[in-house]
């Protein structure tokens, strides 16, 4: 599947305005929700909103980095929703 320009901007936008940057602007309030570093099984929206805001933006550039190496025709033309 080849993203177009067009595509590309309007995708990296709706995550980081919709996703990433809300994420963000609750860290401050977040100090004291203990993820482990990354490691633990989140069980709570505050624990899962301050993953998105800590590592959101690697896994969303390495997910969109592997896409131009992937043969996913069967896709070309839908939406699709990744769940890591």
């Amino acid at each position: 599947m080849i993203i177009s320009s067009p595509q590309k901007a309007q995708i990296q936008v709706r995550f980081f305005d919709d996703i990433y940057k809300p994420k963000i602007e609750k860290l401050p309030f977040l100090r004291d929700v203990d993820i482990d570093h990354g490691r633990k099984v989140l069980n709570t929206e505050a624990e899962c909103d301050k993953y998105i805001g800590l590592y959101g933006g690697h896994h969303f550039h390495k997910l969109y980095a592997a896409f131009p190496s992937t043969n996913f025709q069967y896709t070309e033309g839908k939406s699709i929703e990744i769940i890591d």
